[in-house]
């Protein structure tokens, strides 16, 4: 039995955490179906450790087009991404069974960049 004002925790069975690299099934924007593509992890390790769910930012490695709240990913080798990339502000939650595997880290200074741009998109 819970008590007022308490928060259940279901242990997360992943290990994934904020700024991982993932290659996840990301829902198109009409949510007609999703496409496999890399996405960094933006929810906090308290969120990811407990549910099932994770935040996350696309990543595409389309640089020539560039849309408010992209970020372009200066460290993407360091990331593990395989081209040159781009984190955009296009977000998604998803259920841990959508990760296919780890592709790498962002860097610290990238994911400062991501942050930012996304809390200008949403003006926070």
């Amino acid at each position: 039995m819970l008590r007022t004002g308490t928060v259940r925790r279901m242990q997360s069975t992943t290990p994934y955490r904020r700024a991982d690299i993932l290659l996840v099934e990301f829902p198109f924007t009409d949510l007609s179906g999703r496409m496999q593509r890399p996405a960094v992890v933006l929810s906090g390790d308290d969120f990811n450790q407990s549910g099932r769910d994770l935040i996350v930012a696309q990543i595409t490695s389309n640089v020539s087009t560039q849309r408010v709240g992209d970020h372009v990913i200066s460290g993407w080798q360091q990331a593990g991404l395989l081209k040159p990339s781009v984190a955009r502000a296009k977000l998604a939650t998803l259920m841990t069974s959508k990760v296919r595997r780890t592709l790498g880290r962002m860097p610290a200074a990238d994911m400062m960049g991501i942050e930012g741009r996304i809390r200008a998109v949403l003006r926070l």
